[in-house]
C-alpha cells in the first residue's frame, strides 16, 4: 500500500517469506519492490518544473541576467598589460626626475603656443632625449588604448589581446615615422623647411601630453567593471579629440606667425589636418 502524501514517500522492503515454494515468493518480492522503485521515480520527476520550449530559447539566448563584471585581464589573461603600464610608469618617472624642466614646459606649451615655439627654437640634447622617450610612452600607451577599444567592441576577428597590441603599435609607430619623413620631403619641395619642421614639432608635442593623459585611462579599462568600461572609453576618445583640436588651433596660429599665403594655408590644412581625420572617420565606417 503505498502512502498517500508524495512528499513523505518511503520505499517499502518487502522481506521475503520462508515457504516451501521459495521460487514463488522470491519472484512475488521482486516484482513489489520494482513497482515501487517506479512510483517513487515517476512521483519524483513529476514534481520538477516544467520549463517550456520557449523558456529554453530565452535562458540560451539572453546574457542580460548575467552580468559581466570580470576584468579584461581575467578574461583574455592579459597580465602583460600590467608590466606594460608598469614600464610606461617607470619610464615616465625617470624622465619627470631627469628632465623635470622640460616635462613641465612641454604641458605648459600645450596652451601656450609661445612656449611651443621657444622650446623649438632652443632645441638641445637635453630637449632631444626627453622627447625620444616620452615619445615612446605616446606609442605604448596610445597603441594600448586602442587595442582596450578593439577588443570591447570586437572590431577585429577573436584574437589574442597582445596580438592586436602589436599590430597597433606597429601601424601607429609607421605612421607617425612616415608622417616626420613627409614633413621633409614636403619642406624640401615647397622651400619651407623651416614651417614644417615646427608643424612636426608641434604635433609630437601634442602626441606627448596625450601619451600621459592616457595613463588612467589604459589601466582602469582593464580592471574596471564592465558597467564602466564603455564610458571610460568614450571619455578616452573625448580627451583624444580635444587633443586633435588643439593641434588644429595651433596649425592656425603657425599660418598666422610666418604670414603664409592662401594657397599654402589651405594646402596645410587640407593636406595635413583634414585628410587624415576624413581617412580615419572613412576607415571607421567602413570597419563597422
Amino acid at each position: 500500500m503505498l502512502p498517500t502524501d508524495s512528499s513523505e514517500i518511503k520505499t517499502h522492503i518487502v522481506e521475503p517469506k520462508t515457504s516451501s515454494n521459495g521460487n514463488l515468493a522470491m519472484a512475488m518480492v521482486k516484482e513489489e519492490n520494482d513497482s515501487l522503485s517506479k512510483t517513487n521515480t515517476n512521483q519524483s520527476i513529476s514534481s520538477l518544473p516544467v520549463l517550456s520550449a520557449q523558456g529554453v530559447r530565452h535562458a540560451l539566448t539572453s546574457t542580460e541576467s548575467i552580468p559581466r563584471t570580470i576584468p579584461f585581464s581575467k578574461m583574455y589573461g592579459n597580465e602583460w598589460i600590467i608590466l606594460l603600464f608598469a614600464l610606461s610608469i617607470i619610464i615616465y618617472i625617470s624622465v619627470k626626475l631627469t628632465f623635470t624642466k622640460y616635462v613641465n614646459n612641454f604641458r605648459e606649451a600645450l596652451t601656450n603656443f609661445n612656449v611651443s615655439t621657444k622650446l623649438w627654437q632652443n632645441k638641445n640634447i637635453l630637449f632631444t632625449r626627453s622627447s625620444f622617450f616620452l615619445n615612446i610612452i605616446f606609442y605604448l600607451n596610445f597603441s594600448l588604448a586602442i587595442t582596450e577599444g578593439i577588443v570591447y567592441f570586437g572590431l577585429v576577428p577573436l584574437s589574442h589581446p597582445i596580438n592586436i597590441f602589436l599590430w597597433c603599435l606597429l601601424i601607429v609607430f609607421t605612421t607617425f615615422v612616415l608622417q616626420y619623413f613627409n614633413f621633409i620631403f614636403l619642406g624640401f619641395i615647397f622651400g619651407k623647411q623651416d614651417v614644417f619642421s615646427e608643424y612636426s614639432h608641434q604635433i609630437f608635442l601634442i602626441n606627448k601630453n596625450l601619451g600621459i593623459f592616457l595613463f588612467p585611462f589604459i589601466v582602469a579599462i582593464p580592471f574596471a567593471p564592465e558597467i564602466f568600461i564603455k564610458y571610460l572609453i568614450y571619455l578616452a576618445i573625448f580627451v583624444t579629440s580635444i587633443m586633435l583640436i588643439i593641434r588644429f588651433i595651433n596649425a592656425i596660429q603657425l599660418i598666422k606667425q610666418k604670414k603664409l599665403s592662401l594657397f599654402y594655408s589651405i594646402l596645410y590644412l587640407c593636406t595635413l589636418e583634414i585628410l587624415p581625420i576624413m581617412v580615419c572617420i572613412t576607415f571607421a565606417m567602413t570597419s563597422n
